[in-house]
């Protein structure tokens, strides 16, 4: 099999098919949904557009990234380009360069339809490209991802990822780490288990909007 076939057959025995796409913690059973902001000293506030604020962002979803990976995990870094561009995301982009030995056979492409609306009429626009990477977690330069996707609404102070979603999928651990931009991440898995150790590491950083359904799923019965 190719990248892609290995990718969606993994997809289905551990996640029955999921569609990879926002809001993931909402979109499976077993997630986590972390928050990234730091209220300021003297506000009560969470926002905060400064570089402090963002070194706080970064610290935290690294720490993160660093409890869900081993450096030697099997990873599949995905890539969708929100934007409707009719060739594929280049092989030289920003996120790319962020992997180590990064070889052409390692990537492969497809094309996904109305993505956020599967009632969409818009086709053919309605389209996003897809890049799938093959690697190792220590390969990947994440502190720099993790950097690029926290301004990701904030282009006039760094533009790197553009209309870019990435999504990290520990092939061992069989979960699906997702930073959606400055405020928070999200972490699946196809067994809550698999996040019981970390839900109690880095309680203190759930969010407390969904702290109440976290808590339940772990007050459950173990399966």
């Amino acid at each position: 099999m190719n990248i892609k076939q290995e990718y969606f057959k993994f997809l289905d025995d551990n996640f029955d098919g999921l569609t990879i796409k926002p809001p993931l913690f909402y979109r499976w059973q077993n997630g986590l949904r972390f928050n990234l902001q730091s209220k300021t000293a003297d506000s009560d506030s969470y926002f905060e557009e400064s570089d402090s604020y963002f070194e706080e962002v970064v610290k935290r979803a690294s720490l993160l990234f660093e409890s869900f990976f081993d450096a030697d995990d099997s990873v599949y870094m995905v890539v969708i380009e929100h934007k409707f561009k009719r060739q594929k995301i280049r092989r030289f982009n920003y996120i790319f360069n962020q992997i180590q030995n990064l070889k052409r056979q390692d990537i492969d492409y497809y094309r996904i339809k109305n993505f956020f609306d599967e009632e969409s009429l818009n086709y053919p626009f309605d389209q996003h490209n897809v890049a799938i990477v093959q690697t190792i977690a220590k390969n990947i330069g994440y502190q720099n991802i993790l950097k690029a996707i926290s301004y990701r609404d904030f282009p006039r102070i760094i533009e790197t990822l553009g209309s870019k979603s990435i999504y990290f999928i520990n092939v061992d651990k069989k979960l699906i780490f997702s930073m959606y931009d400055d405020r928070g991440l999200d972490v699946i898995a196809s067994n809550k288990e698999t996040l019981r150790a970390n839900y109690i590491k880095h309680n203190s950083l759930i969010l407390d909007y969904n702290r109440q359904k976290i808590d339940s799923l772990f007050n459950q019965p173990k399966n």
